[in-house]
């Protein structure tokens, strides 16, 4: 009945993986890496990553856990506050 047509990629500019992997080329030839070399390259650049995520994740954890206890406080006062009135 309808027919619809998306496109969610161009193919005239590459994706930044694919320059990503090109440089790690290019470098792996400059420096004369092994194909292993490179492979344990790309293994610490992707370690690193996670490590960095996590580091970021935890960051995020410990300001969330701190708007939670606030609003928890804030809603334990307001409680009170609302008893008292009545």
């Amino acid at each position: 009945m309808f027919q619809f047509v998306h496109c969610f990629w161009r193919s005239s500019t590459p994706t930044v993986p694919g320059r990503i992997a090109a440089v790690a080329l290019i470098i792996a030839k400059v420096e004369k890496l092994k194909p292993l070399e490179v492979e344990l390259r790309r293994l610490e650049d992707l370690s690193e990553s996670v490590v960095n995520d996590f580091a970021y994740m935890k960051k995020r954890e410990e300001e969330m856990r701190d708007t939670n206890e606030s609003t928890n406080t804030r809603v334990l006062y307001f409680s009170i506050f609302s008893m008292c009135c009545l």
